[in-house]
């Protein structure tokens, strides 16, 4: 059997809680720069280069289906709200309170 999307986000984020500090970092940084919306791909693609070019050790993988799941978390955050622009999926809440829709 296959694990659902929600299974393997919520799987790889508590087994990589390295990978949501660092967004953290980096939302944060953006919005502390005054910039309003953003992608989440942005964030993607600079913690892998983060990973692969400026650290040394294990590099972990960021898988892009676990975008969707990162932004919402991120946007739980004080002051991050509404940071992303989300669509018209579903996905669960990574706060473990049932669904949130996308927007």
């Amino acid at each position: 059997m296959t694990e659902s999307l929600e299974t393997r986000s919520r799987t790889f984020d508590a087994e990589n809680p390295e990978v949501y500090a660092k967004l953290l970092d980096l939302a944060r940084t953006i919005k502390a720069r005054g910039m309003g919306r953003v992608s989440i791909a942005l964030l993607f693609e600079r913690l892998r280069w983060i990973s692969q070019i400026e650290t040394q050790g294990d590099q972990f993988k960021l898988n892009n289906s676990y975008r969707a799941y990162y932004a919402r978390k991120l946007m739980r955050e004080p002051g991050l709200d509404g940071l992303f622009e989300t669509r018209g999926d579903d996905i669960a809440d990574p706060r473990g309170q049932g669904l949130l829709a996308f927007e």
